[in-house]
């Protein structure tokens, strides 16, 4: 860290730190790659702090506003793109969470590397990210779609790279420039949907017609979305993947003690949810209920929810972790408390442990199981829910 206590020392002198973009900096030869690097950084970190108390309060406002992204985006465009064929995973801004889960679970038997873009912002104002999953390049690359020159930016780089296919995560409208520029790649797109979040006899879309011809598949998480989509005539039928199975097919040879912790798997951070887990809470400790109450997932408010009794908010869990945590904290049964997020990969990793399930969906589930109609109230849900957990025999 001796550059950044120069820089330092210049500062407090007057001097004003700059970047020269057209010129790089490489090591060689010095100590900074031997495996002492991490000691002598910790302990120039606390020398820095000791000597410069704003220093990281100042690193932290400098990575906030990122004035290099620039500088460092215009390197990577000229970069030549990656010669492997590439996968292309598209998806909008509430669904980071979802592509997470999908490429840490297909991270090892995908042969191809990742190319993630990400959409962020609001109608009107999109802008788009693209990063490779692996940590190479690009990493910095985004483009503004309300600026033509971006969106002409965006199509011109993707056309470069060897794409093997196209995914998209279908269950979140994207804006219709995007897809033009999707369309135009001459790629197959395969759509994923993991929630179907409009009610049935509706004519919403999520994807424009146009799109149409582009569109090669559309996999559904399980089953009980296949027919959906079927039914919502979202898309050819002879498209639509058949899925898996049902969300459940697991019989059980042993039913958990009453009085065991309960799991509340909250795929994704949505109203209805969080207000479900708050009334199952209180009414559980209204009866005088010992069970403790787990949180997998993101909420709206960990505070809030954090503060009710016997309640534990664990925050973001990766289906790949959620075996092993909801045993090491002797989860009984679970409870999924998002209507439609039985596709995300948490809970389709809770569909397939063999602990009894109460969850929103069609069917029966297996031996065991609470199925909810989608359409029940939250005050109704929470009296079954309560007197499901309840009623499993104690031995």
């Amino acid at each position: 860290l001796e550059d950044a206590d120069f820089c330092l020392r210049a500062r407090a002198f007057g001097w004003r730190n700059v970047c020269a973009a057209d010129l790089y900096v490489g090591h060689e030869g010095t100590r900074s790659f031997k495996g002492e690097k991490r000691g002598l950084v910790v302990r120039n970190l606390k020398r820095l702090g000791a000597a410069f108390p704003t220093y990281e309060a100042a690193c932290g406002s400098f990575v906030a506003a990122d004035p290099l992204r620039g500088v460092r985006a215009a390197i990577e465009a000229d970069l030549p793109p990656d010669s492997r064929p590439v996968r292309l995973l598209v998806h909008g801004p509430n669904l980071a969470a979802t592509a997470d889960a999908l490429l840490h679970g297909h991270g090892e038997a995908e042969a191809a590397p990742v190319l993630r873009a990400a959409l962020q912002g609001r109608p009107g104002a999109w802008h788009l990210g693209l990063s490779a999953s692996d940590g190479g390049f690009p990493q910095n690359l985004r483009f503004d779609l309300a600026r033509p020159e971006d969106a002409h930016a965006l199509a011109t780089d993707l056309a470069r790279r060897p794409l093997a296919r196209i995914e998209v995560l279908g269950h979140e409208a994207l804006p219709d420039d995007l897809w033009r520029i999707l369309c135009g790649l001459g790629v197959s797109i395969e759509v994923r949907i993991h929630a179907l979040r409009v009610r049935p006899g509706t004519t919403a879309r999520f994807w424009p017609a146009f799109a149409e011809p582009a569109i090669g598949a559309v996999v559904p998480a399980h089953e009980q979305i296949a027919q959906a989509v079927r039914g919502q005539r979202l898309v050819l039928p002879w498209k639509v993947r058949d899925a898996a199975g049902p969300f459940r097919t697991i019989a059980r040879a042993t039913v958990p003690l009453s009085d065991a912790p309960v799991g509340l798997l909250l795929p994704y951070p949505e109203a209805r949810a969080h207000e479900l887990v708050q009334a199952l809470s209180l009414a559980l400790k209204a009866a005088g209920a010992g069970n403790a109450l787990f949180v997998l997932g993101s909420s709206l408010d960990d505070r809030a929810l954090g503060s009710l009794p016997e309640l534990v908010v664990l925050g973001a869990v990766g289906a790949h972790e959620a075996a092993a945590l909801m045993a090491a904290l002797e989860i009984g049964r679970i409870v999924i408390a998002d209507r439609e997020g039985l596709g995300h990969p948490l809970a389709m990793a809770a569909g397939r442990s063999d602990l009894p399930c109460a969850f929103f969906g069609a069917g029966t589930g297996a031996v065991g199981d609470l199925v909810l109609a989608p359409d029940m109230a939250n005050s109704e849900a929470v009296r079954y829910i309560f007197d499901w957990i309840r009623s499993l025999p104690s031995q």
